[in-house]
């Protein structure tokens, strides 16, 4: 909803426009600890600062298409 009104110059239309703000507002209050978002604010784990690599499946092997 962000993305979307930042799309539009100045004019968003009313729908758009609200979202944005309802968008906003919800950050404010997850930033004010309002809202909760159901994660662990617990102390920080013996990786924290730690790179994790996962190799997955091939996507992409070099060869032509």
């Amino acid at each position: 909803d962000i993305a979307r009104y930042r799309l539009y110059d100045e004019h968003a239309s009313d729908q758009v426009q609200k979202r944005y703000d309802d968008a906003v507002k919800f950050l404010r209050s997850v930033s004010r600890g309002d809202v909760k978002l159901g994660i662990s604010t617990g102390p920080a784990s013996s990786s924290a600062g730690s790179v994790q690599m996962n190799s997955g499946r091939q996507v992409f092997n070099g060869g032509g298409f």
